[in-house]
């Protein structure tokens, strides 16, 4: 099962309002390399498969954020850029539905309640949701032109085990809305003092968690904490740590004639 460890973590890591609580075993980014922490909850089970939900940027789901990431996130996963659930796509073809997924999200963050909903839909054994938080540094010349910097090297936090790290904000209910869970959001990258400073630093977080279509709650999470400028190296640093803790799981897709009654989830809300 790789190097996860079935630590007694909360069963859920609940994003939320931009205010995080992070994990004990949360990492920091040291002299600009990628950071990571991996727990996971007692009672995981790794799948063979995953459905890819979407990903939750600076506390709101960012359907047009797909676009641009998908491709690095899908990596451990496939070939190619894997499907999601919650993209332009959905938003165009399902308003209603995504209007009621929006409102609920900047309340409650991806909750494993919401999961639950769309877990009939999934045609793997987990769902996969990306949180990211803050962007990158840059370092700007007198001109703005962004330099070009050294090449990220991912360094795991000493003694951490597998899926853990910063969670996913706060939130009521089992899962990610538990308070052992942390919360994902909220620490801002460092604002400019002058207008005139070359370099712009930053914090940037990533993180993967995993919810048990089975089990109907989160069950691992892993996290990256950045401060370099080297945003693609980063990425593929993130992607290899996902393909080292997942071996062999592969990305799975949704059966959307299922459906999902845009009332029940409105009922969320209240």
């Amino acid at each position: 099962m790789s190097c996860i460890h079935r630590a007694n973590s909360a069963r859920g890591v609940c994003w939320g309002q931009l205010a995080i609580c992070l994990a004990a075993a949360c990492a920091t980014s040291v002299d600009g390399q990628p950071q990571f922490s991996v727990t996971g909850a007692a009672d995981f089970s790794k799948g063979a498969s995953i459905s890819l939900f979407g990903i939750f940027r600076n506390g709101r789901l960012s359907p047009g954020s797909w676009a641009e990431f998908g491709s690095a996130f899908s990596t451990p996963f496939s070939q190619r850029a894997c499907e999601a659930a919650y993209t332009d796509d959905l938003v165009n073809a399902k308003p209603e539905l995504t209007s009621v997924v929006d409102d609920y999200t900047k309340e409650n963050g991806v909750s494993d309640e919401l999961l639950d909903r769309f877990a009939p839909l999934a045609k793997a054994d987990m769902i996969m949701v990306i949180g990211m938080l803050g962007q990158p540094a840059r370092v700007m010349t007198d001109a703005g032109a962004e330099k070009a910097s050294k090449p990220a090297r991912a360094q795991s936090s000493p003694g951490q085990g597998s899926y853990g790290g910063s969670g996913m904000g706060q939130g009521g209910g089992r899962g990610r809305g538990r308070g052992g869970g942390g919360g994902f959001g909220g620490r801002r990258p460092p604002q400019a003092s002058q207008e005139r400073r070359k370099s712009e630093r930053g914090v940037w977080e990533v993180s993967a968690s995993f919810f048990s279509v089975r089990l109907h709650h989160s069950v691992g999470q892993v996290t990256m904490t950045y401060s370099g400028q080297d945003s693609e190296g980063a990425l593929k640093a993130f992607a290899d740590k996902l393909r080292l803790e997942m071996p062999g799981v592969r990305c799975s897709g949704w059966d959307w004639s299922v459906g999902i009654d845009s009332d029940s989830l409105r009922k969320m809300l209240e």
